[in-house]
């Protein structure tokens, strides 16, 4: 039962620290999902985006050949793989569905895209014979492109930063409310360590407090019974011990042998013969050098005496262990 209350007590702290720790792991667990979701999407787009840019640099590559070279025919499908290796990535950033200011830039990309296209295919179709007009929009709309794509890369980073300040705070406000779990935990131990302490020691106190009373000859004291637990058991024994006690005791004010004690259990009444013990020896004497001299009443009263420590000598006689 005492292990009961002692486990039932510190339960409360149990559950606070229990609970603290599932709050640990839960938020560990939701910020290292939301860290690989949101790097893993950044890198990738990251990736798109670097590999758009080489795809357009390669389209602007074909061209810069099919003007210098006049090899029309391998520039053409030059043009035509990186073309196609650019509208696939482009297709794959729009498909992801992304957000609507990166899905804004990305359509900006398709239309430059487009525009880069056309411009291409005209250079290819006249080759050297393309003016100086046309060598203008072609690079216009390259660097259009180019822009778009850097304006595609710093929104990822912004993203990544937002979401390493939202995570920091995440953090922050994590350590906050374990730091008050915390010393929430060491309130609540000495908390329930006083009410505790509190609830062993006042039945131990009470029984020291009758131990000490009924050393001094107050045997009405009794403990009071607050629990059925293990303390609760001594203070029952004690208060039985005490009960004993008084049964020994004459309590009858008006008995000649009034605060006097049984010697022995089968004894039927009180007989205080230890005094008439200690003095035995003188009387022993006073009887057999002065009989004649005492009156009847004397001589009887000597005689009473006699009989009364008589017993008392036959039993220390025939177990001395008993007493010495």
């Amino acid at each position: 039962m005492l292990r009961t209350r002692l486990t039932l007590g510190l339960l409360p702290l149990l559950l606070l620290l229990l609970v603290v720790c599932a709050y640990a792991v839960r938020t560990s667990q939701e910020l290292g999902d939301a860290v690989e979701a949101i790097f893993a999407r950044n890198f990738r787009s990251i990736q798109e985006v670097q590999d758009l840019r080489a795809a357009a640099a390669q389209m602007n590559v074909a061209l810069s050949d099919a003007r210098q070279e006049g090899n029309l025919a391998a520039a053409r499908r030059r043009f035509a793989e990186q073309e196609a290796r650019f509208q696939r990535s482009l297709n794959e950033e729009l498909l992801a569905q992304p957000a609507a200011d990166k899905a804004e830039l990305l359509n900006a990309l398709d239309a430059q895209h487009r525009s880069f296209t056309q411009a291409g295919q005209e250079t290819l179709r006249l080759g050297s014979l393309g003016g100086l007009e046309l060598l203008k929009r072609t690079e216009t709309a390259f660097f259009a492109v180019n822009r778009t794509l850097d304006a595609l890369l710093e929104r990822d980073h912004r993203e990544i930063a937002g979401a390493e300040a939202r995570m920091k705070a995440r953090i922050d406000e994590s350590l906050r409310l374990l730091l008050a779990a915390m010393l929430g935990a060491v309130g609540l131990f000495f908390y329930l360590a006083w009410r505790l302490a509190d609830s062993f020691l006042r039945p131990i106190q009470a029984v020291t407090a009758s131990a000490l009373a009924l050393g001094a000859g107050d045997l009405d004291r009794e403990v009071p019974v607050t629990s059925q637990d293990e303390l609760g058991q001594l203070a029952r024994t004690f208060n039985a011990l005490a009960v004993h006690l008084r049964a020994y005791r004459d309590a009858d004010p008006a008995s000649p042998t009034y605060g006097c004690y049984k010697w022995y259990t089968e004894d039927t009444a009180i007989c205080d013969t230890n005094a008439s013990f200690f003095i035995c020896a003188p009387l022993a004497g006073l009887w057999l050098a002065h009989r004649k001299a005492l009156s009847a009443a004397e001589r009887e009263a000597l005689r009473g005496v006699f009989v009364d420590v008589l017993p008392w000598f036959r039993r220390m006689a025939e177990s001395p262990s008993l007493f010495y």
